[in-house]
């Protein structure tokens, strides 16, 4: 059996990733919501880490076979609404945080550019997606959206380089690594093996809105929790 064969027999599929990334974000969550900074602490933050660029790597894939990038956007736009309470009371403690704001503006955005994009390219004219992304990048720098510019910047590397070999990982672990090289982000690189196991299977059939709304759930989750304890 081939490592091809193996891999899409016993490989993770989509299900799976989002399962990891779902339950490494929890973690990350929780050790922000419940622990001080210590050795346990850094060490779930760590776990944590493992999540984004899970979502990034989905996101990507998900962009490629929607049936409408124009809805896949506005989704999400409106799960960065819907999530921003939760997000700024969980992790922040005030309803109201200028100075950040949750992850799927990030995504959103992302989005936003790979519809502009193919929109672009539909009309021979791509290069007209250029200052569209960068106006995104620096939105999401202005706004202070998690990850910004660079987590829109992954997003756009998984999907323009899918049809590359498995190198191409290495590839992208290697610009986010000397990116990354010194803070704890450098840790994003553990889910980087993950999708060499990826067999493009979507996995078991389920509700994309369960996906979407986990994440404002379980930051008003630990945040009742935090309340009560």
């Amino acid at each position: 059996m081939t490592f091809a064969e193996w891999k899409q027999k016993y490989g993770l599929n989509g299900f799976c990733l989002k399962v990891i990334a779902m339950v490494t974000m929890l973690i990350d969550h929780a050790a922000i919501v419940f622990l001080i900074p210590g050795e346990t602490y850094i060490n779930l933050r760590i776990i944590g880490r493992i999540a984004f660029p899970i979502f990034c790597f989905l996101l990507a894939e998900g962009a490629i076979y929607t049936h409408s990038l124009k809805k896949y956007t506005a989704r999400l736009a409106v799960f960065a609404l819907l999530s921003e309470i939760p997000f700024n009371v969980a992790i922040y403690g005030s309803i109201w945080y200028p100075d950040s704001q949750n992850v799927f503006f990030t995504l959103a955005l992302s989005v936003l550019v790979l519809w502009f994009y193919q929109w672009a390219y539909q009309r021979q004219q791509v290069v007209l997606a250029v200052p569209v992304a960068a106006a995104a990048m620096a939105l999401a720098e202005w706004i202070h959206s998690d990850y910004g510019a660079m987590g829109i910047c992954m997003v756009l590397l998984f999907y323009f380089l899918r049809d590359l070999p498995w190198w191409k990982y290495l590839l992208i672990g290697g610009f986010f690594g000397l990116t990354w090289w010194g803070s704890l982000q450098i840790y994003a690189l553990l889910a980087f093996p993950l999708f060499f196991l990826y067999n493009r299977d979507r996995g078991p059939a389920f509700n994309k809105y369960v996906f979407y709304g986990f994440y404002p759930v379980h930051l008003l989750l630990l945040w009742g929790i935090s309340c009560i304890l």
